[in-house]
C-alpha cells in the first residue's frame, strides 16, 4: 500500500513538472497566433484599401481627354482622396500608370491605375522573441475599360452616325412602329432569333445570348442569330425586319410595368456628375462604378446619391409619337403602387410601301444643368445588373427592379431587309416612353458596372468601367 502511494506522488509531481515546462510553450504559440492574426487583418484591411484608391484613380484616368489620358491629375487626386477615407498616409503610398496614350486614338491596351501600399505593422508578443515590426505591402491595379461583349441587350440597333449626333440627355428613337421603319426596318434585332416570339422575349427579360462588339476580337457570341451562330463575322448580328407592332408594345409596357417606383424616372436613376461631386474632388470622384466594384471594401461614395440630386428634369421636347407628354420627374419619394390600364394592343403591320424616314430619331437637344459635363453617374439602388437593385439572373421578366435602364447596340448602318449588321459598341439609355411600337430612350453617357467581358479602353465607347487587374 506504501509503495502505491509513493508512485503515485512521483507521477504526480511528474506531470505538475511536464505542465510547469509546457505552459510557457503553449502561451508563446497562443501569443504568435495572435500576432500573426492580427498580420493578417492588417494586410487584408491594407489590399482593400488599394483596391478601392485603384478603382477610384482609374475611374478618373481619362477626363481631361478621351483620346489621351497622359494627363492624370485628377487620377492622382482621387488616389490621394481614398487614400486619406481609408486612412493611408500618402508617403506609404506609390501610384504608377501605364496604357495611357494609343495611336491615332486607337488603344492596344487600357488605361491602368497600380498602386503598392507599404507599412510597418507591430507585433505585441513577437518582440520577446527578437521581432518587433515587420512591413505589411500590398499591390492593386484597376483598369478602364469599355465593354467589349455582353448578354442582357435588348433587342433593338441604334446607328454609330445617331449617337455620334447625340449629346447626353436627348431622346432617340429606338424602335419604329408600322408606317416609319426603313426599308423594311424599323430598328429591331434578331439576337436570340428570328420572328416576333424571340424579339418580344428579348424584350422583356433581355437577350439570353451573348454579343460581341468589334472592339474584342477574341470574343465568341453565343446568340443565335450573331457570328459564327449565323454563318457571319463575330461581331455581327441580323437585323430583324418588320414593325412587330404587337409584340414590341406589349414587351415595352410590360419592363414598364415591372420597373421599381423609385427608379421610374430619369432624374432618380441618374444623376449629372457636377451634382455629385464631392468637395475638393473631381466629378468622376463621385465613384458610382468603383463603389460597385469595391463591395465591402473600405470605400466612402456618396452615403445616398439622391440626396445630392438637385432632381433636374431634363427639358428635352419630345418629337410628337402619338401624344405622349413628359411630365416633370417627382422628387425621390417612393410612388404609391399602380395599376396599370392596358389598351388593345394591335396586330403586327404587314410591310408595305412606306416613306422611309430615319429610324433613330434624335430629339431636340436637351439644355443640362449649369456645369454639367455630359457624364452621369447611375444611382447604385438603380442598377438594373448589381447591387440592391439589381434585376435578378437568368431574368424572369416580371420581377419588380429597375427595368428602364438598359443597353442596346450601336450598329454601323440600318440595311435593306435581314441583312448582318457589324457591332462597333454598346449605348446606355434610360428607356423613356412608347407609343404602339414607338420606343423611346434617353441617351446616356456614363461609367457603369453591368458585367459585361471587358474589351480594350477605346475612347468613342459611350460606356466605360472600372475593373481590378491584378
Amino acid at each position: 500500500m506504501g509503495t502505491t502511494f509513493r508512485i503515485a506522488r512521483r507521477e504526480r509531481g511528474q506531470i505538475l513538472i511536464a505542465t510547469a515546462l509546457l505552459v510557457p510553450v503553449l502561451l508563446g504559440m497562443a501569443a504568435i497566433a495572435v500576432d500573426i492574426g492580427s498580420y493578417a487583418d492588417d494586410k487584408r484591411s491594407l489590399q482593400n484599401a488599394a483596391d478601392a484608391i485603384a478603382l477610384a484613380a482609374a475611374h478618373d484616368l481619362c477626363t481631361a481627354n478621351a483620346s489621351d489620358c497622359s494627363d492624370t491629375t485628377a487620377a492622382r487626386a482621387a488616389a490621394d482622396s481614398y487614400a486619406a477615407k481609408n486612412n493611408i498616409n500618402t508617403s506609404d503610398m506609390t501610384v504608377t500608370f501605364s496604357g495611357l496614350t494609343g495611336t491615332g486614338g486607337v488603344f492596344t491596351s487600357s488605361p491602368t491605375v497600380h498602386v503598392a501600399l507599404a507599412r510597418p505593422h507591430t507585433f505585441a508578443f513577437a518582440q520577446v522573441f527578437g521581432v518587433s515590426a515587420k512591413d505589411v505591402s500590398v499591390k492593386a491595379g484597376a483598369a478602364k475599360v469599355s465593354p467589349g461583349a455582353i448578354q442582357g441587350v435588348l433587342p433593338f440597333g441604334v446607328t454609330q452616325d445617331t449617337i455620334d449626333s447625340t449629346s447626353p440627355g436627348d431622346l432617340i428613337t429606338i424602335h419604329n412602329g408600322g408606317g416609319g421603319g426603313t426599308t423594311g426596318n424599323y430598328g429591331g434585332l434578331a439576337i436570340d432569333g428570328r420572328g416576333s416570339p424571340p424579339l418580344e422575349q428579348a424584350i422583356r427579360q433581355g437577350a439570353t445570348g451573348t454579343v460581341c462588339s468589334a472592339a474584342m476580337t477574341s470574343c465568341a457570341p453565343t446568340a443565335n442569330q450573331c457570328g459564327t451562330n449565323a454563318g457571319i463575322v463575330f461581331d455581327q448580328c441580323f437585323t430583324e425586319p418588320g414593325a412587330k407592332t404587337g409584340p414590341v408594345s406589349s414587351a415595352i409596357q410590360a419592363r414598364l410595368d415591372a420597373t421599381s417606383s423609385n427608379c421610374d424616372t430619369f432624374a432618380e436613376v441618374f444623376t449629372p456628375l457636377s451634382a455629385v461631386a464631392a468637395p475638393g474632388m473631381s466629378a468622376g470622384g463621385a465613384l458610382v462604378e468603383a463603389y460597385q466594384h469595391a463591395g465591402g471594401r473600405l470605400f466612402s461614395p456618396p452615403a445616398d446619391l439622391n440626396a445630392a440630386n438637385p432632381h433636374w428634369t431634363p427639358t428635352n421636347t419630345v418629337t410628337p409619337i402619338g401624344t405622349p407628354t413628359n411630365t416633370p420627374a417627382p422628387t425621390n419619394t417612393a410612388a404609391p403602387t399602380t395599376t396599370a390600364t392596358k389598351t388593345p394592343i394591335p396586330t403586327d403591320t404587314p410591310l408595305g410601301s412606306a416613306t422611309p424616314v430615319p429610324t433613330n430619331t434624335v430629339a431636340p437637344t436637351a439644355t443640362p444643368p449649369s456645369g454639367n459635363t455630359g457624364q452621369y453617374a447611375l444611382n447604385p439602388n438603380c442598377n438594373p445588373w448589381t447591387g440592391p437593385g439589381a434585376c435578378p439572373s437568368p431574368d424572369d421578366g416580371t420581377t419588380v427592379c429597375s427595368r428602364r435602364v438598359i443597353i442596346i447596340p450601336i450598329i454601323d448602318a440600318l440595311p435593306n431587309g435581314r441583312k448582318a449588321v457589324t457591332i462597333e459598341g454598346f449605348a446606355l439609355l434610360f428607356l423613356d416612353n412608347h407609343s404602339g411600337a414607338d420606343v423611346q430612350g434617353r441617351f446616356v453617357r456614363a461609367d457603369v458596372n453591368f458585367g459585361a467581358l471587358a474589351g480594350v479602353y477605346d475612347p468613342g465607347s459611350t460606356i466605360h468601367y472600372t475593373k481590378l487587374v491584378e
